[in-house]
């Protein structure tokens, strides 16, 4: 008898959760396991449901969704997780990839690309845009920063937190947000400006903004 494998969906969003399943019923080999929108839910089901997959979205509306996957990926090492997401893959997916996933894709593909991403990832394959796979796939054996913009160069953490400035949050608001000190937040400030070669605090939060901007747009 052919196994089934079982998928659990992470999103906030309702017809997001509805629409991947109607997409993995298609799928013979798979079966969805579970849904959540909330992560203390996620939590007690992967406990309880122990899926193959875990399809995950990473922008979440607070706390950080890159943290939550290596913590769920601690606790349970041998689920396959794949980030299904809005955000930019050229700038996440390095960090996605490092922090263990083995797939990523944004949510404007078509459902066909969707499927043949879950199958890979069965697979124990690494899914990313093709266009994107041998950068990246080469950046992540040889560790080298060089070819990477200034922005790819943050680590996830620092890319949260710019990300947060950029919204117009204070630093004592990420610090609650992300459950960090306000001295570690601001850390985190000043190696984002040294790596951003910016010196200017009204300089680095206008440019915060500016990319926060940007990326807004262009996920619409």
């Amino acid at each position: 008898m052919k196994k089934i494998y079982k998928v659990y969906i992470f999103d906030e969003q309702p017809i997001v959760r509805r629409g991947l399943e109607a997409v993995i019923k298609e799928m013979r080999s798979m079966e969805v396991s579970g849904m959540s929108g909330d992560s203390n839910r996620l939590y007690l089901d992967m406990e309880n449901n122990q899926p193959d997959i875990l399809i995950l979205e990473i922008a979440l509306q607070e706390g950080s969704g890159i943290e939550l996957m290596k913590d769920l990926l601690f606790k349970y090492p041998l689920i396959k997780v794949f980030v299904f997401t809005q955000l930019d893959e050229t700038l996440y997916a390095d960090h996605v990839l490092r922090a263990g996933a083995l797939g990523y894709m944004m949510k404007n593909e078509e459902t066909a690309r969707l499927k043949d991403a879950l199958r890979s990832i069965l697979q124990g394959e690494i899914f990313v845009r093709e266009e994107l796979r041998l950068p990246l796939l080469r950046r992540l054996l040889s560790g080298n920063k060089s070819s990477k913009s200034l922005i790819e160069q943050l680590s996830s953490r620092e890319l949260e937190v710019f990300q947060l400035l950029g919204q117009g949050q204070s630093t004592r608001k990420i610090a609650t947000e992300l459950n960090l000190g306000i001295k570690t937040i601001e850390t985190y400030r000043f190696n984002i400006k040294k790596k951003l070669g910016i010196k200017d605090n009204t300089e680095f939060i206008h440019q915060a903004a500016k990319w926060f901007l940007h990326e807004t747009n262009r996920n619409q």
